[in-house]
């Protein structure tokens, strides 16, 4: 039996398959992510882009911790001129969408406008990072709406996905706030934390970012990812992109199934590289094969009936 993984994930914005890199994941330039569309990705995230450069954090601004990773990069970018071009490069040599991933700091309008200009697919809102100042947006729904609302009149026709943050007591609440504001999409969940590890044998913190602190990622985020997907989906109407903690099919499916449309993988290239998008497109399709699924479209939200 043949089965169709492709989704439309919003506004005649179509996947081949549900699979995408999470921002800052591999996607730092035009050829890196060109290769992630050969492994397999149904669509490809920039890092997220600032108006002006951001040199990030002095390293070490990753740590393996139990059941994931902290990090503190920072931000690192080389700045809205320059990353646009490469924008337009991988735009030329490539046939899935691509996200312009934008980083919610000084100047965010005009990065965004930038961004719809070279007409990527979906601009998505970064306003979440768990040890960046502008995360702070993200925790507040007041804020929330405002940012949303700045941000989509600079998209223009480009669909806007704003990425929220686990650090709340209600991210439906937030959620609901971006939708207010005119979001055409919600992308959940960003690093929960900030959290710290601390080398004993010398007393200092392992990250050299502020304070040693860092955002986990990694496999023990996904039940958290899950839950805040659920949440959302019964909350808003429009769709969900869902990340935290994927590296199988079972995974993704998960959060597929809580509400999603697509999700986005990124611990998981650390630890299983490239090729872990057509692992998790394999898995999901031997599953629908299996329940007698004909198309992605029947998984998704199909465990909401039973939330009550």
């Amino acid at each position: 039996m043949n089965v169709d993984l492709s989704i439309d994930l919003t506004k005649g914005v179509n996947l081949p398959n549900p699979t995408m890199n999470a921002s800052g994941c591999v996607g730092t330039t035009a050829a890196s992510l060109k290769r992630l569309a050969k492994f397999g990705a149904g669509a490809l995230c920039t890092k997220s882009i600032s108006l002006v450069p951001h040199l990030g954090n002095l390293g070490p601004v990753v740590a393996e911790v139990p059941g994931g990773i902290l990090n503190c990069i920072g931000g690192t970018n080389p700045g809205s001129d320059e990353y646009v071009e490469e924008i337009r490069i991988l735009l030329k040599e490539i046939d899935i969408p691509v996200i312009a991933s934008v980083e919610a700091s000084a100047g965010y309008e005009e990065a965004v406008k930038m961004a719809s200009e070279i007409e990527v697919s979906v601009i998505e809102m970064n306003i979440s990072c768990a040890h960046r100042a502008h995360g702070v947006i993200g925790k507040n729904p007041d804020l929330t709406e405002k940012v949303t609302r700045i941000a989509k009149e600079n998209s223009k026709s480009i669909p806007l996905f704003m990425k929220l943050t686990p650090n709340v007591n209600d991210i439906a609440e937030v959620a609901k706030a971006a939708e207010r504001g005119g979001a055409d999409g919600i992308v959940a969940i960003n690093s929960l934390g900030p959290g710290m590890v601390i080398d004993t044998e010398t007393a200092r913190p392992l990250l050299g970012g502020p304070g040693g602190k860092g955002g986990f990622t990694g496999p023990a985020l996904r039940t958290i990812a899950v839950r805040c997907v659920a949440d959302i989906a019964r909350a808003v109407d429009i769709p969900i992109i869902g990340v935290g903690g994927i590296s199988s099919g079972n995974d993704a499916l998960e959060l597929l199934m809580a509400g999603a449309r697509a999700v986005q993988i990124g611990t998981a290239l650390m630890y299983e590289g490239l090729g872990v998008f057509t692992k998790v497109n394999d898995e999901i399709a031997t599953f629908m094969k299996r329940k007698s699924f004909k198309k992605l479209d029947e998984i998704v939200g199909l465990s909401l009936q039973y939330l009550g």
